[in-house]
């Protein structure tokens, strides 16, 4: 399932390089930019890990229970500490005892823990959590406020593997021996603009600016990715591209040339 999600990303990225290519008849494509490669990781997202978000529920039914036992219940199964500000929530008109009706299957916590906000809020309150310093706090958005945070990731030596890989995963071509691959995304400009438009439709459409929201900011130099959001939201991001990562490092020691079939060698 996850495979299937990443290759889908994958085809998303190569999905933006050929359309931006099909707008620009005649037009050569640009030089590669000859990214140097990092000595560290790209991707690390430490808060995830650190907060407890990212820990995985296999799975949890809940059939109008309390608004208490539910958030107390996704505490308990993944080990973290929650810290519910009530006060803020039931001058808002949330009652902690709150009827929750939710079936969750292979979440993260963070993902549990939006959906349940989702539920309990109505349209005039919007509840949210926010990680920090070992403890998950959960209030209203007026109490929390909406903090933002930049963080810059580096995708340089990803981006250089898509474009000149010959063995990554999106530039298998459909030819039998593998000789007349070609990638799918050709040039830095077209995978960095690729990852832009993934991150941007995946993560919290609404919050980002050429979107007509507030509080998300997208800024690319250099292969080097300089991205202003929620905290929440950063370690979305950084979980994404994280995975990328990974499966693009996966596929590069696929061997050059395939395999021949018997009916193709005849």
């Amino acid at each position: 399932m996850l495979l299937n999600r990443l290759i889908s990303c994958f085809l998303a990225i190569a999905c933006v390089g050929l359309t931006i290519a099909l707008l620009r008849p005649g037009v050569a494509a640009a030089p590669a930019l000859a990214f140097p490669t990092p000595a560290n990781p790209p991707i690390s997202p430490p808060a995830m890990i650190d907060s407890g978000l990212g820990r995985p529920i296999r799975e949890a039914q809940f059939n109008n229970a309390g608004l208490f036992d539910v958030i107390e219940t996704l505490g308990q199964m993944t080990g973290t500490n929650i810290f519910v500000n009530w006060r803020s929530l039931e001058q808002a008109g949330i009652d902690r005892m709150a009827p929750v009706r939710l079936t969750l299957r292979n979440v993260t916590l963070g993902q549990a823990l939006t959906a349940v906000e989702m539920q309990a809020g109505n349209q005039n309150v919007q509840l949210v959590h926010r990680a920090g310093d070992g403890i998950i706090t959960i209030a209203t958005i007026e109490d929390l406020g909406q903090e933002r945070t930049t963080e810059i990731y580096d995708v340089r030596e990803m981006v250089d593997t898509l474009v000149n890989d010959r063995n990554t995963l999106l530039q298998k071509s459909g030819h039998p021996d593998g000789t007349k691959a070609e990638p799918l995304v050709k040039t830095h400009e077209e995978a960095l603009e690729g990852l832009e438009k993934l991150v941007i439709d995946t993560v919290a459409p609404a919050i980002w600016t050429r979107n007509g929201g507030r509080d998300g900011d997208y800024h690319e130099l250099a292969g080097l990715l300089i991205i202003t959001a929620p905290p929440e939201n950063q370690r979305e991001i950084a979980l994404l591209l994280g995975r990328i990562h990974d499966v693009v490092k996966r596929h590069e020691s696929l061997p050059t040339k395939m395999p021949t079939s018997a009916a193709s060698r005849k």
